[in-house]
């Protein structure tokens, strides 16, 4: 019984990996941010994992849509691998946060906005220590900022376009796939009880 648990969380958590890897791919520009920044809703399965199957199962999700992504990327994988850190951050955080809250009411609202926080918070140092820094090698820093600069004239720096910019984006895009996570949750528990009940 163990083994045949264990081969439906690999099933689940692989099916739910190819599915990020389709939203990563459906990815699009928001008028808020530069252009090269793209908005997709790539975390919502691994939402899904990290509350149904378990934490881990949320990572692998993420691990597995940036793996798929690096067939199409334009940044390096630099880009994925920055992706991975935030979204693992994102799905772990809610995940364990799930857990410990999970017969309270709006456990996987609380959870959710914990893990968004998280996300946000993280995305700084490793976009300002990693990500940029690579990317500069590409673009030159002063034309990324200049990016920046064009949607607010008050950015003068990396530091300041992305505490601006990049915090408050990485946020408010796990608050959306929380918010749609907790909708469509109620309609497909019955299908995560099997994983729930354990």
């Amino acid at each position: 019984m163990k083994n045949r648990n264990s081969v439906l969380n690999l099933t689940t958590t692989a099916m739910l990996g190819a599915l990020a890897s389709i939203l990563m791919m459906l990815e699009f520009s928001t008028p808020f941010m530069p252009g090269f920044i793209k908005f997709d809703f790539s975390e919502l399965p691994g939402v899904f994992a990290a509350i149904a199957i378990s934490p881990v199962s949320g990572v692998l999700v993420c691990l597995i849509k940036n793996a798929v992504h690096l067939i199409v990327t334009t940044t390096g994988g630099i880009g994925e691998v920055a992706n991975f850190i935030l979204g693992a951050v994102f799905v772990l955080t809610t995940g364990y946060i799930f857990r410990f809250l999970k017969e309270k009411k709006f456990s996987l609202v609380v959870s959710g906005v914990t893990g968004s926080m998280a996300m946000a918070l993280v995305s700084l140092p490793v976009n300002y220590y990693i990500t940029y820094p690579v990317y500069s090698k590409m673009l030159p820093i002063d034309a990324i900022i200049g990016m920046y600069a064009e949607l607010n004239s008050s950015v003068n720096s990396l530091f300041e376009a992305l505490l601006v910019f990049n915090v408050p984006f990485n946020f408010v895009k796990g608050v959306i796939c929380v918010i749609i996570a907790a909708v469509l949750y109620k309609s497909i528990k019955p299908l995560f009880a099997k994983f729930e009940s354990k």
